[in-house]
């Protein structure tokens, strides 16, 4: 990315040349672009040779064309994330039957980066990820983190 986006300022920088009353302006024009591709075109292509030498980790990540977000002014209250942990209260249970109290409402349950229909009968599994919301003293951390008492 930083490869090419320093291309841009000469390229509109030009363009004052090109649309000016500048004698060979488009001749001054087309050298800028021609000078400006070859820059990002090299510097592009050696960014990843440059960075397996220097050590620095590149990898591949895949695009997640699904963004969901929400800006408020100020954190929200009683808005909590959770990740469902492995044999706890919330491993294997229903949203019905979670005991959260009546003043928490589960929001959203993202299971393997797609979103569940949050239902009374959709049952949690470990590595689901919860949004919930509650009174601020309300924490859910016991049902959703910790292990089950045996």
């Amino acid at each position: 990315l930083w490869a090419g986006l320093k291309g841009a300022v000469p390229i509109l920088l030009g363009l004052f040349v090109l649309t000016g009353d500048v004698a060979q302006g488009r001749r001054v024009y087309d050298i800028i672009f021609v000078v400006v591709l070859v820059s990002v075109i090299v510097q592009g292509g050696l960014v990843p040779f440059f960075a397996r030498r220097f050590g620095v980790p590149m990898r591949d990540v895949e695009p997640e064309p699904w963004a969901l977000g929400m800006r408020f002014q100020h954190e929200p209250e009683g808005l909590q994330r959770h990740y469902v942990s492995a044999g706890s209260p919330a491993d294997g249970c229903t949203v019905g039957d979670l005991d959260i109290g009546e003043s928490a409402w589960i929001s959203m349950i993202s299971r393997d980066g797609h979103l569940l229909q949050v239902r009374g009968d959709t049952a949690l599994r470990a590595g689901d990820e919860v949004l919930a919301l509650t009174d601020p003293a309300n924490r859910l951390d016991h049902i959703f983190d910790k292990p089950r008492q045996q």
